[in-house]
């Protein structure tokens, strides 16, 4: 810029805020998680697959009620995720939406960090947007959201240096899939 000023650290005036001040920082995430909340409500609209979380429906209304649950078949950890969103009964397509959303913000923000270079940033955002798979399955599979989410989040608080906070969402990673314990196993010999 002519006045020394650089691009991320100009101020834009949001109509919509009050005309609040708004940096331009925060737009690109914001117009990236809009457009993946675009993609994940289009695939919901056309899978023929149903959004399926219910199988922690009834853990997570026992831990929203503060009592232990009944059974040990599904761990708690995407249960405890599920609590929130209990008003939102019989298909949890807003849990889905609100996670993936969660999910996409919190990929940018990695991709941002350690991805210098914006054409490779951008090929990076675009391939995590338009992975049918990924998408798919986060609409229909039982705790994929769950588990991207937590994954991401925990991800993106080691990227930050935030060491001793990330175990907080790869331990709950662990109780939505007990597969992830090996990220804590340590073989000392």
């Amino acid at each position: 810029c002519a006045h020394g000023v650089s691009l991320p650290y100009i101020q834009y005036i949001c109509p919509i805020l009050f005309k609040m001040p708004i940096m331009r920082a925060l737009i690109s995430p914001t117009i990236y998680a809009l457009g993946n909340l675009s993609i994940i409500f289009l695939v919901n609209k056309i899978s023929d697959l149903p959004v399926w979380v219910k199988n922690w429906e009834v853990k997570a209304s026992q831990i929203a009620s503060l009592q232990l649950p009944t059974d040990n078949f599904y761990p708690p950890g995407a249960a405890i995720l599920l609590a929130p969103f209990l008003w939102n009964k019989p298909d949890y397509a807003i849990a889905v939406f609100f996670y993936f959303v969660a999910s996409s913000i919190l990929y940018f923000l990695i991709c941002r960090k350690l991805i210098s270079d914006r054409n490779l940033r951008i090929f990076a955002l675009i391939a995590f947007s338009f992975n049918p798979y990924l998408v798919w399955l986060v609409n229909s599979s039982q705790d994929t959201v769950f588990e991207l989410f937590l994954l991401l989040c925990g991800a993106a608080l080691i990227v930050s240096g935030r060491f001793v906070l990330s175990l907080f969402p790869i331990y709950l990673l662990c109780l939505a899939r007990p597969a992830y314990w090996v990220f804590f196993y340590r073989d000392w010999e």
